[in-house]
């Protein structure tokens, strides 16, 4: 079964028409870690927001056996569509049965880390409040629990945020932010003994889960510049693919994982979403 998997989309149609332009058939399932659209772009216009999102998902499944979702945190926290085959899996689970059994379950948002105002993200929480980190992994682990009795062929963790250390070192992209990082002190540990270096914006919670269970897969976007990044961890492939975001797309060009998986064996690949009728000019002007 293939898996592709996308992060950071923030409504950016051109891409996905490339994509469709470069996948053929729809033998495949689509991940989304989060960032779909930018809920604060329209001053809290949820209807507006949530037609958007729908033509971005809807698109993706045209092309895709099923959609699996989380929201960002740009993405509003509540985002569900009304269609059986576009799935969320924010703090639930789901199984695809198919050659190999895959179990998918999710965390959307993210820490409330970093240089940013949290006021203007539409999702996050705060992992050093005794109460929200209590039941955020109360709601991972119960959802592993029940899972594991599915006894899967692979374990799939979908978020959007990174675990804390794993491809979620924030780096600055201008001089500002270099002297504003700068500034920054180091913190000592919160509550919970969080860690909250804020030039690390990755969660503490889902770098628990990576360490003390049995998951395959660990997807996640939200720190663009360490998109395309590999790394296992006693176990567990973790993946930050966050490339095919906008924002990034003249650095770094864009992205997205391939995933295939078989009951023996897992291959995966970065490919590049680039149309097969650009000019070099262009090319370089678009992905470079």
């Amino acid at each position: 079964m293939e898996l592709m998997v996308i992060s950071d989309v923030y409504g950016d149609e051109e891409i996905l028409d490339q994509l469709m332009y470069q996948l053929e058939g729809d033998d495949r399932i689509t991940l989304v870690a989060g960032d779909i659209g930018i809920y604060q772009k329209w001053t809290d216009d949820l209807k507006r927001y949530h037609k958007h999102v729908t033509k971005v998902l809807e698109k993706l499944l045209s092309f895709s056996q099923r959609v699996y979702y989380i929201p960002g945190d740009t993405d509003a926290e509540t985002v569900e569509i009304e269609n059986d085959e576009i799935i969320n899996v924010d703090k639930k689970f789901e199984i695809i049965d198919g050659e190999s059994k895959i179990a998918i379950f999710g965390l959307g948002g993210a820490p409330a880390r970093g240089l940013r105002n949290p006021n203007l993200f539409g999702y996050t929480w705060d992992e050093g409040k005794g109460s929200a980190w209590n039941e955020l992994e109360k709601i991972l682990k119960i959802n592993l629990e029940k899972i594991q009795l599915e006894e899967p062929d692979f374990t799939v963790l979908l978020s959007h945020s990174p675990p804390y250390g794993v491809a979620d070192k924030s780096m600055p992209i201008s001089f500002q932010q270099l002297i504003d990082r700068e500034d920054l002190p180091e913190q000592e540990p919160g509550g919970n003994n969080v860690k909250t270096n804020p030039r690390q914006l990755g969660s503490n919670i889902l770098g628990k889960m990576d360490k003390n269970y049995e998951i395959d897969l660990h997807l996640f976007g939200h720190v663009h510049n360490r998109g395309g990044t590999h790394k296992k961890v006693d176990g567990t492939h973790q993946f930050n693919v966050s490339h095919l975001s906008v924002a990034p797309r003249r650095l770094y060009g864009r992205k997205y994982l391939r995933v295939n998986l078989s009951k023996e064996n897992l291959e995966w690949k970065f490919e590049s979403a680039v149309t097969a009728d650009l000019d070099f000019e262009t090319f370089l002007e678009t992905y470079l």
